[in-house]
C-alpha cells in the first residue's frame, strides 16, 4: 500500500473529488463548443438542427451534474480492517 501512495495511486476523496470537479468543468466547456463548430464545418445545418445539438449537450451536462458518486459502492468491512492493518503496517515504527 505504501508503494501505491508513494506511486501517487491513492488520494484523499476530497481530493479526488476536486480533480474530478475540474476535470468535468473542462469537459462541459468543449461541450459547449459542439455546435459552433458543427455551424463552422457544415453549411447544411439549420438553426433548429443546431438548437437541437445544444438541447441534447444541455441534457447531457443535467444528467452529469446529479450523477451521484458512491466513492464506498464495491468496498466491504474487511476492506476497511484490512486497510486499517496495511495502515498500521505502514506507519509502524522501525
Amino acid at each position: 500500500m505504501q508503494n501505491a501512495i508513494t506511486r501517487r495511486e491513492y488520494g484523499p476523496i476530497e481530493a479526488l473529488e476536486l480533480g474530478l470537479s475540474d476535470v468535468m468543468a473542462r469537459v462541459a466547456a468543449q461541450l459547449d463548443t459542439i455546435p459552433g463548430k458543427l455551424r463552422l464545418a457544415s453549411d447544411r445545418l439549420t438553426a433548429d438542427d443546431l438548437n437541437l445539438v445544444s438541447s441534447v449537450i444541455a441534457n447531457v451536462r443535467n444528467e452529469i451534474a446529479d450523477m451521484d458518486i458512491d466513492w464506498f459502492d464495491d468496498v466491504t468491512d474487511d476492506d476497511f480492517v484490512n486497510n486499517e492493518q496495511d495502515r498500521y503496517e505502514i506507519n509502524k515504527p522501525a
